[in-house]
C-alpha cells in the first residue's frame, strides 16, 4: 500500500508519498499548476506509475474548524479527484498548522529563499501524510 499526500495551492501542489509499509512520509516533489485538465493528467500518470492506493488532500480549515476561501478551492480539486480512479480512496485531511510547521523546518535548515514556496508545499505534504500515518488511520 502507498499513500499519496497533496498540499494543494493555487500555484504549486506539494507531493509526498509513503513507503510501501506506510511508515515513512517521503517528499516526492512539487508540481507547478497549469490548467485543470493538465493537472489531472499529471496525477493520472503519477498514480499509475507509483501504484497509489489512497490519496490525502490537505484540508486548510481555520483553527476554529470553519472554512476559508482556500478551503473551498481545495474542496473543488478534491471533487475532481474523488471519483477519478477506481479502487483509490481520496480523503480530505486536516492540515492545520502544517504550513507554519513547514516554514519553521525550512528556516531551521537554512534553505535557499528562492525555492521557499515550493519547498514549503513539499514539506507540508509530508507533514499531512505523517499526521495521517501517526493517527493510525492507515486502513
Amino acid at each position: 500500500m502507498r499513500i499519496l499526500a497533496l498540499d494543494v495551492g493555487t500555484k504549486y501542489i506539494g507531493i509526498a508519498i509513503s513507503d510501501e509499509r506506510v511508515v515513512i512520509a517521503q517528499p516526492y516533489g512539487s508540481y507547478t499548476r497549469q490548467t485543470l485538465k493538465k493537472d489531472l493528467l499529471y496525477f493520472d500518470q503519477l498514480v499509475k506509475s507509483v501504484d497509489i492506493d489512497k490519496i490525502l488532500i490537505g484540508y486548510p480549515l481555520y483553527l476554529d474548524g470553519s472554512d476559508s476561501q482556500m478551503t473551498l478551492f481545495v474542496k473543488k480539486f478534491y471533487y475532481k479527484l474523488r471519483d477519478r480512479w477506481e479502487g483509490i480512496k481520496v480523503i480530505l485531511w486536516d492540515e492545520s498548522l502544517t504550513t507554519e510547521e513547514s516554514e519553521e523546518i525550512i528556516f531551521d535548515i537554512k534553505n535557499n529563499r528562492r525555492n521557499f514556496k515550493e519547498q514549503k508545499d513539499i514539506i507540508s505534504a509530508c507533514l499531512i501524510l505523517k499526521s495521517y500515518i501517526d493517527s493510525n488511520g492507515v486502513n
